[in-house]
């Protein structure tokens, strides 16, 4: 099923994991998802699930409920926090703590700010903020994570601009939403930040989890998680259909050149002004995409066509080698390695490619797979988990190309 995302939007209102110095070696396996954790975990850090039986936590929780976006969420209460929202009353102490003296002024302040809650834990010193805003999108899980993340980058510059050091961001998904999970520091002071952005139907939801005087540990990350995994929306959850697809044998016009691509992948055309690139592959179910090129060494270079075939990787053709490596290091590639696939010589490394798209600067990670034969350069981009089922298939579409038409032996 093609699906086209505007990439005409507003920029989204998006910390690397750190890792404790001194790590406890006992272990246990976290009842949720399986995974293996530290035994003094409270959240596990993986899914987010609580460790911990609620009568042994140092908070208990209370929910709170936003009717104007309807939307609710469970934070964590007691005698050390301190809750603003919108239905704050004179005389409650986080007005003081807060610096507000009446809970007007609270008010008005949280309305201009677009900001329904914010929560001070001074045991823990850290903040819970919630604030919504007009949504580009109705719903977060419509997009595919690949897509998702590539406008997610959009956003990165844009912190430094309000005293934030981008750290790192990653896709957050729970049984009611999808969210962009950006990890920021701040420059002027010692703060951590957790910001989870969604849209929800019309509106666009941040819940901002910050620690302040203290780096983020692994707990706090899970804490923030589980957090967020309370928040419930009214909105009727999108499901996302996929179409199952046929696999199908893909041939360049120019080259002859043929490759089979798996059961449920899509081709789509590149128009003629994207340089080195003929057609896109995108994985029906939106999480990786596929590019392809061929292109004509030869053409305008002057060179005699008799002396093709001296362009050819797999000749050990010094040319070609210097053409396909410098390629690779120009980029600049993180990493890259000669290998040999399905009888087929490659330059194959790992990069993140960045562009202007419509006015802002995103970038996604991509792996390269580069050849030249006979005159001709050869380049195949996967975009997406180097991990999943679909980065298998993509070294498979490498190990089983016919080029020029010739079938493999």
């Amino acid at each position: 099923m093609k699906k086209t995302i505007s990439l005409l939007l507003c920029l989204v209102f998006l910390m690397s994991f750190v890792q404790y110095a001194f790590a406890d070696n006992t272990t246990v396996v976290c009842p949720s998802c399986g995974k293996t954790i530290p035994s003094d975990s409270k959240f596990c850090q993986y899914c987010g699930a609580k460790l911990v039986p609620a009568e042994n936590q140092s908070a208990s929780e209370k929910t709170y409920t936003i009717d104007e976006i309807g939307m609710s969420i469970t934070i964590p209460d007691g005698d050390s926090v301190f809750t603003l929202t919108q239905d704050i009353k004179d005389g409650d102490p986080a007005l003081s703590l807060v610096g507000y003296s009446t809970a007007e002024i609270a008010i008005n302040a949280m309305k201009a700010n677009n900001q329904y809650l914010d929560s001070y834990d001074l045991a823990s010193n850290t903040e819970i903020a919630i604030s919504v805003g007009e949504g580009t999108f109705g719903d977060y899980r419509s997009i595919s994570n690949l897509m998702l993340d590539l406008l997610a980058s959009a956003a990165v510059d844009s912190y430094d601009e309000i005293g934030l050091e981008y750290l790192d961001r990653e896709i957050y998904e729970t049984d009611q939403a999808k969210y962009v999970l950006m990890y920021l520091r701040s420059k002027s002071e010692s703060k951590y930040i957790l910001q989870f952005n969604t849209s929800i139907a019309e509106e666009t939801v941040n819940i901002t989890y910050s620690k302040y005087d203290a780096e983020m540990t692994e707990n706090d990350i899970a804490a923030a998680k589980a957090i967020v995994a309370t928040a419930l929306y009214d909105a009727e959850p999108v499901t996302v259909e996929v179409e199952e697809t046929e696999a199908f044998t893909y041939t360049d016009p120019l080259t002859k050149t043929s490759f089979e691509v798996p059961a449920n992948w899509e081709a789509e055309e590149f128009q003629h002004s994207e340089a080195y690139i003929n057609m896109k592959f995108a994985s029906s179910d939106g999480t990786a995409l596929v590019l392809f090129g061929a292109t004509d060494l030869m053409e305008g270079s002057g060179v005699s066509e008799s002396r093709r075939g001296e362009l050819d990787i797999d000749n050990e053709s010094d040319e070609a080698n210097r053409i396909a490596t410098t390629y690779a290091e120009r980029m600049p590639a993180e990493s890259w390695s000669i290998e040999t696939i399905g009888g087929t010589k490659y330059i194959i490394f790992s990069i993140t490619v960045s562009g202007d798209i419509f006015g802002y600067n995103m970038e996604s990670n991509g792996i390269y797979g580069v050849t030249i034969k006979n005159g001709y350069y050869f380049v195949f981009q996967y975009y997406g988990d180097t991990e999943s089922a679909h980065y298998s298939e993509f070294m498979e579409m490498l190990g089983n190309v016919n080029y020029f038409g010739d079938a493999k032996k």
